[in-house]
């Protein structure tokens, strides 16, 4: 839609240049109210304890340190940050905007998931397996998310978690390969774990989530100018996949496939060269992966490759999944309570189906909205900033994240990890980027920057007020 810029005795303003003449949302240029700015600069500085704290949570929920340092007791340490991270959070929160949480698609999608979670207790096979499963890990995961989309509304704060993630992936995928060179803490007698005690020991939870990660680190590679840095990323990305690779995981292995797809996709037409080179090199890397790594993959699709026979049971379990959900599409045999139906206690190890047989059909779709509905709004990011000056880090996180949540996406076919905190956190990194990207110092739309004028005008709800980058005249009003 054309926007005309009209000085106030009705005289058309001078034109923009070609490329800045179309604008998506029209406001009105006001000069900005003091108090306005303080209030914005408050709202997204606040919350400077409560970030401590989730950042302190973040790094025991993925360590458990007290099961490093060999506590005589075990303290439940991530339980203690997750209370104290709450009450700073929540008379921050009412002090600085006077209500409890942003209310962005997402999280509304979250809290209908929640809701179905909970109509699924009363026919639940086990009500206390499903309190269990219920408050052991999910009811923490959805209450850091309210926490981070609120608390994170500054760039410095998304890197600085963004930057964490790569810490701890990166240190699960040395310790990973450092224990296969070794021959130590082996399952099945080549499968590599991690030095991390917490929900990265088990390889195939470690491996998807170095499949998450690895975008990221590829992205803080695209987003910046300075060699060191991506030279650094770039031996991140390599020990990661190197993690994948020992871990064994063939989910991890087909995660990390969508991962690579995403980036080949997105830079095909910009850089065609690097990314037949980049598929080269990663399928080197995978036939000079060492043991039976390619005879374990190939066990994808012929199950007699597999000697540990997992294959087989996981198709079992599959299917077994698929006919509990035909058999309780509404609510599902309640939340957490499919190893209840199944055998020898066995999990669906499958995401969706783990979803749909233990909370229904409807929570599936719920579900799945949660990770498509961000990827959607990645791709807006990603669309209008796409070649801009001075915005390639939003592109390129933008891109990160898109490929962070289709890993997981292929990922957790594999592995019934619906509710652990992985998803979550994606999820959330990705509302506080498009926040930060819409309510910060300027904002592409079409070829215009947005810059930002304070006192928001009515129906302009998370963007700042904002005029084309004009020659100076006086008086303009936008008329569209």
């Amino acid at each position: 839609m054309a926007t005309d810029i009209i000085l106030e005795d009705g005289a058309l303003a001078p034109a923009a240049p070609p490329q800045r003449t179309r604008l998506r949302r029209a406001t009105a240029n006001k000069l900005p109210s003091q108090g306005w700015v303080s209030q914005r600069i408050l709202e997204k500085n606040g919350h400077t304890l409560t970030y401590v704290g989730l950042v302190c949570f973040t790094i025991l929920i993925y360590s458990k340190p007290q099961d490093l340092l060999h506590f005589e007791t075990n303290p439940n340490l991530a339980f203690l940050f997750a209370a104290i991270t709450l009450l700073l959070y929540i008379p921050t929160q009412l002090r600085l905007e006077g209500r409890l949480s942003a209310r962005p698609r997402e999280l509304n999608i979250l809290l209908a998931f929640t809701a179905l979670a909970l109509l699924s207790f009363p026919l639940a096979v086990s009500r206390s397996s499903a309190w269990t499963e219920f408050n052991d890990m999910f009811l923490k995961a959805v209450l850091m998310f309210i926490v981070i989309i609120n608390v994170v509304r500054t760039e410095q704060r998304l890197k600085g978690l963004l930057y964490l993630a790569l810490a701890i992936a990166f240190i699960s995928g040395a310790s990973a390969l450092n224990n296969h060179r070794v021959g130590i803490g082996l399952l099945e007698g080549y499968r590599a774990t991690g030095m991390l005690t917490g929900v990265l020991y088990d390889p195939n939870d470690m491996s998807l989530y170095l499949v998450m990660v690895v975008p990221i680190a590829a992205a803080l590679a695209m987003g910046t100018k300075s060699l060191p840095l991506k030279l650094f990323y770039g031996l991140c990305i390599l020990t990661m996949i190197g993690g994948i690779i020992v871990t064994y995981s063939r989910g991890g292995f087909l995660g990390l496939v969508g991962v690579v797809g995403v980036f080949a996709w997105k830079s095909a037409r910009r850089q065609p060269v690097a990314v037949v080179l980049g598929l080269v090199a990663f399928i080197g890397f995978i036939v000079l992966a060492p043991g039976n790594y390619v005879g374990r993959i190939a066990s994808i699709t012929n199950p007699n490759l597999d000697v540990a026979g997992s294959a087989d049971e996981r198709k079992e379990l599959l299917n077994l999944s698929i006919q509990t959900t035909l058999h309780h599409p509404i609510f599902g045999v309640g939340f957490g309570n499919f190893p209840n139906v199944s055998f020898r206690e066995k999990p669906s190890h499958n995401a969706y189906t783990q979803v749909s047989s233990e909370m229904g059909v409807f929570a599936l779709m719920v579900y799945v909205l949660f990770m498509i509905v961000p990827i959607l709004n990645l791709k807006k990011i990603e669309k209008e900033t796409f070649g801009v000056p001075g915005y390639e880090r939003f592109y390129a996180l933008a891109v990160g994240l898109q490929a962070s949540l289709v890993g997981y996406m292929v990922s957790s076919f594999f592995l019934s990890v619906a509710y652990y905190w992985f998803l979550y956190y994606f999820v959330a990194y990705a509302v506080c980027l498009r926040r930060i990207y819409e309510t910060g110092p300027g904002r592409v739309v079409g070829h215009v920057t947005l810059t930002p004028a304070m006192g928001a005008p009515e129906g302009i709800d998370e963007i700042p007020n904002a005029t084309p980058d004009l020659p100076s005249t006086p008086a303009l009003r936008i008329v569209s």
